[in-house]
């Protein structure tokens, strides 16, 4: 499955951008929604393509989802691609999206820690 083990996240975020329920999902808000992420517009297109397949010019729900897995991967430094699509990931970063506090199941990815480097030198 596109969400993996991250579905609570994505249908969140799916109703969050289509909060009538409508199953369509205009370019406009779509594109306005994905920006949240940080990717630059050539990777953003690259991942509407792969979304959109067909040209609709919207996102269905499975649409949306594929956008939010490629986001993911390519947060991930992997290729947004629907070979990847499978390829286990946290759920993306969207920046300034606020959720409904959701329990996130444990992911089989390590945390991302930084731990900071020391000089070695002791002396004067």
């Amino acid at each position: 499955m596109v969400a993996g083990d991250h579905t609570s996240v994505f249908e969140a975020w799916y109703k969050k951008v289509d909060p009538s329920g409508s199953g369509i999902i205009q370019a406009g808000p779509a594109a306005g929604f994905l920006k949240k992420s940080g990717l630059n517009d050539n990777i953003l297109s690259r991942i509407w393509d792969i979304s959109d397949p067909g040209g609709k010019g919207y996102l269905d729900k499975a649409g949306m989802f594929v956008s939010l897995k490629m986001v993911a991967l390519v947060q991930n430094g992997k290729e947004p691609s629907l070979a990847n699509v499978n390829l286990p990931t946290p759920p993306p970063n969207m920046v300034r999206v606020n959720l409904p506090h959701i329990h996130h199941p444990q992911s089989n990815q390590p945390p991302h820690t930084t731990v900071p480097r020391l000089p070695l030198e002791c002396g004067p």
